[in-house]
């Protein structure tokens, strides 16, 4: 029989059990590199013997190279509190990815910006905080003086 790539119930409670105990022994350790380091998901093999660690970190990208370096030397360390905390056989060897689904986050709440402010800087539909669009029209069509000259003529 072939192991399932797709998650299981297992693997998804095993891997939540991991993330905890990273996220925990991380958040215990003295190393300020490891400071600005979010653990957001862990997957497991099919054979449990590799556990993909996703994090994020909060800072620069210098930061980040630091954060790496960080987890690389906190390897050992890690292992071991799966070790004591999660009941398993052997403990899986850790893999740690930067999480793609926080820049992929980041690059859509850019572009969202981007089209909120408009490339004249306006609201979304190219109309200004009035309602009024480049020309002062607003959204009727009318500039502010042919709606004030239909008011009159409208009356009360």
């Amino acid at each position: 029989m072939t192991a399932s790539r797709h998650p299981t119930p297992r693997r998804d409670r095993l891997g939540e059990s991991l993330r905890a105990v990273v996220a925990t022994t991380l958040a215990r350790l003295a190393d300020p590199r490891l400071a600005v380091i979010t653990v957001t998901g862990v997957d497991v093999s099919p054979d449990l013997a590799v556990a993909r660690v996703y994090y994020s970190v909060l800072g620069t990208p210098d930061d980040a190279v630091r954060a790496a370096a960080g987890l690389r030397a906190a390897h050992p360390r890690l292992r071991g509190a799966i070790g004591e905390h999660v009941r398993m056989r052997r403990v899986p060897r850790l893999e740690f990815v930067p999480d793609p689904a926080v820049e992929a986050g980041r690059r859509v709440e850019a572009v969202l910006r981007r089209l909120r402010s408009g490339p004249t800087g306006r609201a979304e539909g190219g109309r200004d905080q009035d309602g009024r669009g480049e020309d002062g029209r607003g959204a009727d069509g009318r500039d502010e003086a042919s709606r004030d000259r239909r008011r009159r003529e409208d009356g009360p």
